[in-house]
Formats: C-alpha cells, sequence, structure tokens
C-alpha cells in the first residue's frame, strides 16, 4: 500500500507540471497574438475611395452642377476673376513614398477639394500591415529616421488599409506649409513603416 501511495505522488506533480507549462505557453501566444498582431503580416486590408469632391451621387452631382449655373449666371466679371486667383493660390504638395522600416510604395498628395479643405491622398499605395498604423503629417523631412518623425506631427488618423487608394482629412486650421512629410507610423512599436515627402507643385 506504501509504494502504491508513493507511486501516485510523482504521477500527480507530472501532470500538474503539464497542466502549468500548457497555461503558461496558452497565455505567452495569447500576448504574441494581442501585442504583436502577427497574423497582420499575411493579412490585406484594401481600399479604394474616390478622390474628395468626387463621392456624391448622381442626383447631388446633378443638383450641384444646376446650382453652379445659377450661381454663374449672377456672378460678375471681378467675382469671377478673384475666383480664378483663389484657385491658382491653392497649393499642392507630395511625392513618392520611401520604405523606412518597412516595404512602403505609392504617392502623397496635399491639396484642397472642392469643398476647400485639404485632404491627404495616396493613390497606388501599399505598405506592409502592422498594428495601430497612423497617418502623420510630420514636420521632419521624408529623409528623416525613426522618432524624428513623431517630434512635430498632426495625426490624421488610423491607416484605413495597407494597399489602395485613400483620403485623409487634414484638420482645420493646420498651418500645412510647415509639414514637410506625411509618414505612415506604427504606435504600437514607434516605428515610420514609409514616408512621402510633401514637394510643392
Amino acid at each position: 500500500m506504501d509504494s502504491s501511495e508513493g507511486g501516485s505522488a510523482p504521477r500527480f506533480f507530472t501532470t500538474r507540471r503539464l497542466l502549468i507549462g500548457l497555461i503558461v505557453a496558452a497565455v505567452g501566444v495569447a500576448v504574441v497574438l494581442v501585442w504583436f498582431q502577427p497574423q497582420k503580416l499575411i493579412q490585406d486590408t484594401r481600399v479604394d475611395e474616390a478622390p474628395p469632391g468626387a463621392m456624391e451621387d448622381d442626383a447631388m452631382a446633378e443638383d450641384d452642377a444646376m446650382a453652379k449655373e445659377d450661381d454663374a449666371m449672377k456672378e460678375d466679371d471681378a467675382m469671377a476673376e478673384d475666383d480664378a486667383m483663389a484657385k491658382d493660390d491653392a497649393m499642392m504638395f507630395g511625392g513618392s513614398f520611401r520604405s523606412v522600416d518597412h516595404e512602403t510604395r505609392g504617392s502623397a498628395t496635399l491639396a484642397p477639394a472642392d469643398d476647400g479643405r485639404y485632404y491627404v491622398r495616396f493613390e497606388d499605395f501599399s505598405t506592409e500591415n502592422g498594428p495601430e498604423l497612423f497617418v502623420y503629417l510630420s514636420t521632419a523631412p521624408a529623409s528623416a529616421e525613426g522618432r524624428e518623425f513623431a517630434e512635430d506631427y498632426v495625426d490624421l488618423g488610423r491607416l484605413k488599409g495597407n494597399i489602395g487608394n485613400q483620403n485623409y482629412l487634414v484638420p482645420e486650421g493646420t498651418d500645412i506649409d510647415k509639414y514637410r512629410s506625411v509618414v505612415i507610423w506604427c504606435r504600437r512599436f514607434t516605428s515610420p513603416f514609409g514616408a512621402a515627402p510633401l514637394d510643392p507643385s
């Protein structure tokens, strides 16, 4: 009887160690999946938005055309000239993405839309996927590295997709002249994925 009782103890402790090991392994896997999100490396999110100002439906477009026609009939030559000058003064900025910490391609353009607000637009864009990706306007040049991009910036929101054409509204009152690059920034690991210069055009 003594030998039987003594023999069961090692089996109990072995089973307990195995259970604890499985629990620790499961917690480790959960932490990796939640924090590092390696699954995103094989997942793509595609976005294909129309340029800002071209997103109305047919009815809205028709109403807008009629309104513009009525306004045009009421405008005098001086008002038309002022409008043309205002359009000439509206600057466009942009350039091609360069890869920083992850391969990134495409172009970024900062320009006003018909509603007078400024948008950043990505075209033919692609980058590697990752956790907590955001779009920044940064005062650092596109040639900068690492944390330089996040020293002085404007947050335009989460990256909508790691592939495709997409638009980001610039907050009203932003002094666009001071920003020199558009950056794909990973907050989780304080890492720039890619950056595009905001050169005047």
